[in-house]
């Protein structure tokens, strides 16, 4: 699946145009021309899961849209909130769920024809041994 912007503006495929980098420096706020250094550890791979934020008010239902060991980028057809730290809890397909503590990096909400939507990069702050090398193998994977 390539990185588009088809569900909030109009259907271009930007992976061949644009670097990701700047794309998601876009989503985050960064001012034109700069660009953030990538700090991440491990590279992230677009893996489409389902996934659940679990808060205080209720659960939040999302997809992952990809995924590396230490955090992944979600989105959500309703708000999560102003969540700082939450449980999030993924089912890969054909595999059993995996539930993670997470912390919000960063957060965009878009307006798109089918309303409004909510993405979210998230950091794991703790996640079980387990499940950490299930992810980075799926990741390892599809690299």
């Amino acid at each position: 699946m390539g990185l588009t912007l088809s569900s909030f503006v109009f259907p271009i495929n930007l992976s061949r145009l644009i670097p990701k980098t700047w794309f998601l420096a876009y989503l985050c706020g960064q001012k034109e021309g700069v660009m953030a250094k990538d700090k991440r550890q491990y590279p992230r791979v677009e893996i489409s899961w389902p996934a659940t934020i679990i808060t205080a008010d209720g659960l939040v239902s999302c997809r992952t849209e990809n995924l590396s060991p230490e955090g992944t980028l979600i989105r959500c057809s309703e708000s999560p909130g102003s969540l700082d730290s939450f449980r999030l809890v993924f089912k890969p397909a054909e595999r059993q769920l995996i539930l993670a503590t997470a912390e919000k990096v960063w957060s965009k909400s878009f307006d798109n024809n089918n309303g409004t939507s909510h993405a979210m990069g998230v950091r794991f702050t703790f996640i079980p041994d387990h499940d950490y090398q299930l992810i980075k193998g799926t990741v390892s994977q599809h690299t």
